[in-house]
């Protein structure tokens, strides 16, 4: 268990040892600040709510196409690209719980910068009553798509050995995750009778439920299914380098 923490305190740390944490998470912030202060229109809205802070497009879309890609594209394409992959599986671990050790160190990482967001929601209280059990379940369904984008970006970057390259794989695969749940995609595919097949498959459909204020099984076994599903992948390849 100690060089499962140690692998992880590796990792966490090499986000802050240079300055790709801190600037992928002030982006963050001020992205989704001002999408959801200016764009959204917040101060001019007669009904304003704090729902749209990460259930619009644009927010969302922003957490999942670029900022997780951002942070997952150097978890295992560094390795590759330095030639410490091979040292890294030489530590006493298999090769699942390494790829766990990864997978939690940029997943906290995600958890520090989306919690970096209440700062919205608290200075919003102060003008307009929220309704905070909505405000949490808001929270606990990002940090559960969360794990599915952090997973599926550790696999898509174990692919390659540019970082580059992994980030554009992991900005397609949680695109096509994203999108075929929204409901245009979906009116699309069921001219085939694939549309509510295809959104069961996709995070925004699963999201919508924690925006409403619910959180159910259904949507649990969804995320815990496909984060699983992409780290057992994330497995198959890295001890594909073994032989």
């Amino acid at each position: 268990m100690s060089n499962f923490w140690t692998v992880y305190r590796r990792e966490f740390s090499a986000y802050f040892n240079s300055p790709i944490a801190y600037v992928v998470i002030v982006a963050f912030l001020l992205v989704m600040s001002f999408v959801f202060f200016l764009f959204m229109n917040f101060f001019s809205n007669p009904n304003p709510s704090f729902r749209p802070f990460f259930e619009n497009l644009f927010s969302f879309g922003f957490f999942c196409l670029v900022f997780i890609p951002a942070l997952t594209m150097r978890l295992w394409a560094e390795e590759k690209k330095q030639g410490s992959i091979e040292l890294l599986l030489t530590f006493p671990l298999n090769t699942s719980q390494v790829v766990l050790a990864k997978f939690f160190a940029c997943y906290t990482v995600v958890v520090v910068a989306v919690l970096a967001t209440l700062s919205v929601p608290i200075s919003i209280s102060y003008v307009l009553p929220l309704d905070w059990g909505v405000v949490f379940t808001n929270y606990v369904g990002i940090l559960a798509i969360a794990a599915v984008i952090v997973s599926l970006g550790g696999f898509t970057s174990a692919l390659t050995e540019n970082q580059m390259v992994g980030f554009i794989l992991a900005v397609i695969g949680s695109g096509i995750l994203t999108f075929i749940g929204f409901p245009r995609t979906v009116d699309f595919l069921n001219k085939f009778h694939l549309g509510d097949f295809m959104a069961e498959l996709g995070t925004y459909t699963h999201y919508q439920n924690f925006g409403k204020g619910l959180i159910d099984v259904v949507d649990l076994i969804y995320v815990i299914s496909m984060t699983t599903l992409f780290l057992i992948l994330n497995s198959f390849v890295v001890e594909s380098r073994k032989y």
